[in-house]
């Protein structure tokens, strides 16, 4: 169940961070994006992905022995999102196998990360399946 404070939490936590992302001249109008993502023709994807631009919320802790990490929290710009995993961009790299807690606007959900490549400096792409 939704904490009755979670909005709040989420909103200050929002407030108090600053993002380090930088996105490339190409991806201008990044936010203004919506609606279901085309499929390519080789797809291997189960279920249809949803464009969701909106700033969130990533929460890092140490998950795997050879990677420290310190418990932080980071501002990221969501990218699109399906029935078992989304996507977002980050400014730092993170690793496969890694998990975190992203919160999303909704809800905090628990994460495992799948992918993530470079786009430019400071920023990545990361995809990532929802821990269930």
């Amino acid at each position: 169940m939704l904490e009755e404070n979670y909005p709040q939490q989420m909103n200050r936590l929002l407030d108090a961070l600053t993002t380090k992302i930088v996105m490339p001249d190409k991806w201008s109008g990044y936010l203004e994006k919506s609606g279901t993502l085309p499929t390519q023709p080789d797809e291997r994807r189960r279920f249809v992905r949803w464009h969701c631009r909106s700033r969130a919320v990533l929460e890092i802790h140490q998950s795997l022995p050879a990677i420290n990490r310190t418990h932080t929290f980071y501002s990221i710009f969501m990218r699109d999102v399906s029935r078992c995993g989304l996507s977002f961009i980050h400014a730092e790299q993170i690793y496969p196998d890694e998990t975190c807690s992203i919160w999303l606007p909704t809800k905090k959900v628990e994460v495992k990360i799948h992918r993530c490549h470079r786009a430019a400096e400071s920023c990545y792409v990361v995809g990532v399946q929802l821990i269930q």
